[in-house]
């Protein structure tokens, strides 16, 4: 009898093998041989969560058409077993193709959904990423208020996680710098771009 959810797991382990090593053709193609097991198994929340994965190196290789697709799959999976932290991490990622996409009204409205989901869930550790992504749509808009006011509140919340967040803390710092460097603060862009090469460091170890 063939265990899946063991082959899952080693077929998924070679493809982060191959992620990792920047190999990603070879990467997803062991992530679709997994993705083909779970749904042969009808296991939902694997071949979810094997979609998702698929999308983020769809993403990685610049490719909006096919991550969309496949986080939408993802989302609709996770909708289907309740798993509501997920489908709001899928809203989310939809949220930041979009804003790839340049489409920032449909990335506000997909990061406004996501971000009222973990505040349901009283997922504090979300908040700064969905917040930064709100800030980058505003970058987008050129409106430097509501960049303003969701960078620094996005910076408050990634600050306030218990596991410290150093590539999203590099992120928002460094989004902080650029906007302070634009507005001619030249000691609030230096710290801040201080702080993103601190974090950017923490984040590589």
């Amino acid at each position: 009898i063939e265990n899946t959810n063991a082959l899952v797991t080693t077929l998924r382990g070679i493809g982060l093998i191959y992620t990792n090593q920047a190999n990603l053709p070879k990467a997803l193609k062991f992530y679709q041989k997994a993705l083909i097991k779970a749904e042969t198994a009808k296991d939902t929340l694997a071949a979810s969560n094997m979609y998702a994965v698929i999308a983020d190196v769809y993403m990685q290789q610049d490719n909006y058409k096919k991550a969309f697709t496949n986080y939408k799959e993802a989302r609709q999976g996770f909708k289907l077993i309740n798993a509501n932290s997920r489908v709001a991490d899928m809203n989310l990622m939809l949220a930041k193709v979009y804003k790839k996409q340049e489409n920032y009204s449909k990335a506000l409205q997909q990061g406004r959904t996501a971000l009222e989901t973990y505040r349901q869930l009283e997922d504090r550790c979300a908040f700064g990423d969905a917040y930064l992504t709100l800030a980058q749509s505003y970058i987008g808009l050129k409106n430097s208020d509501s960049t303003a006011l969701y960078l620094n509140k996005a910076l408050k919340n990634a600050l306030a996680c218990k596991n410290v967040q150093s590539t999203l803390l590099a992120s928002v710092y460094g989004e902080l710098g650029t906007f302070y460097q634009q507005r001619r603060q030249k000691d609030s862009a230096f710290a801040a771009y201080e702080a993103a090469l601190k974090y950017a460091s923490l984040s590589k170890n």
